[in-house]
């Protein structure tokens, strides 16, 4: 997709339960579209009982600095509670089936374990498509599309779709109680609200 002009990272938004349905129809439908190579991680994450880091890299196959951008990019950080002791780490204990994390804790070690390995394997070159439930988890995407009752109601940069006054987009992000962080995140600024 890359050397279409197409972007890198995808994200999905759904109104219902049956629009994850179209989404899978959608991709069925334009595969010949993705590049090979492509990948979408999806699904229940299975967790070991051991740390963050052998949860990601059980072989241990990367150093650091790869796990804390695979971390960074699955979105980890931007759900993260300022307390020092609630944050998790690459030392960080995981219960068997990950039971000390949140479901989104868990869904994004399970997706950064995948961008870990998938970046290796495809050397960076990787389109990546995101369903998630959790708006921090998408607005670092570089499109989103956004289905209504199995339709595509909206398609573009966060950024682009947060102008939108009367959009899909912005109406979940104003009724957040984040909605200042989910701003700074599609504009591409790092860090929490001062």
């Amino acid at each position: 997709m890359r050397d279409r002009g197409f972007p890198s990272k995808y994200a999905c938004i759904f109104s219902t339960v049956s629009d994850q349905n179209t989404l899978i129809q959608i991709i069925s439908g334009t595969e010949n579209k993705f590049p090979k190579g492509s990948y979408l991680v999806a699904g229940v994450p299975e967790l070991l009982s051991d740390t963050v880091r052998r949860n990601l890299d059980p072989f241990d196959q990367y150093d650091d600095a790869v796990l804390y951008d695979a971390l960074r990019s699955a979105g980890l950080y931007s759900i993260q509670s300022e307390d020092e002791d609630a944050r998790v780490g690459l030392d960080t204990a995981v219960a068997s089936g990950g039971g000390n994390l949140s479901v989104g804790q868990r869904q994004i070690l399970a997706l950064a374990r995948a961008m870990s390995s998938l970046r290796n394997e495809l050397k960076g070159d990787v389109t990546l498509i995101t369903v998630a439930h959790r708006l921090q988890t998408i607005m670092d995407a570089d499109k989103i599309m956004v289905l209504d009752a199995g339709r595509i109601v909206e398609y573009d940069s966060p950024k682009e779709l947060l102008k939108k006054e009367e959009g899909h987009l912005r109406a979940l992000v104003d009724e957040s109680a984040d909605r200042e962080h989910l701003r700074r995140m599609a504009e591409g600024i790092e860090g929490p609200v001062s």
